[in-house]
């Protein structure tokens, strides 16, 4: 959400590499789609955008959050439980549940404001089924 009126054009390209990020999800995550397929899936608008990210991936949702399987970092950063060391080839089933992490800024813009955005899903054959419908607009109030 952004107070103040209309939000700066750099806030709104953020945004909507956040939404393009939460599509690419649903397309993705279908069930024998590698880990590895899904991240890079996840990040592609971000880094064709020339943007970055604090976590862009997903968790596992269960009892808890996150859980097993979480990818939210790139390799080599964070711990390795987060950033899909070993188990890039472990495969979606249907039914597995994700909230996704998307937090994206732009370096060219400002590196200290981005935007938070995701949805928790549900894999099912055709593509990811969203749990929470977010609004794909970006609120702009005042």
């Amino acid at each position: 959400m952004y107070l103040g009126g209309k939000a700066p054009g750099p806030l709104r390209d953020i945004h909507k590499v956040c939404v393009e990020a939460l599509q690419a999800t649903l397309e993705v995550m279908k069930p024998g789609t590698p880990l590895e397929k899904v991240w890079e899936a996840i990040r592609r608008p971000c880094d064709k955008a020339g943007m970055d990210f604090v976590e862009l991936g997903f968790h596992g949702h269960g009892m808890a959050s996150p859980e097993f399987p979480t990818v939210v970092y790139r390799p080599g950063y964070g711990p390795p439980s987060m950033n899909g060391t070993r188990i890039g080839k472990l495969e979606l089933q249907e039914g597995m549940v994700f909230g996704n992490n998307i937090d994206i800024f732009d370096p060219r813009w400002k590196p200290d404001v981005g935007c938070m955005f995701g949805d928790m899903v549900v894999v099912r054959r055709k593509g990811a089924e969203q749990l929470v419908h977010v609004p794909l607009e970006l609120p702009e109030v005042g």
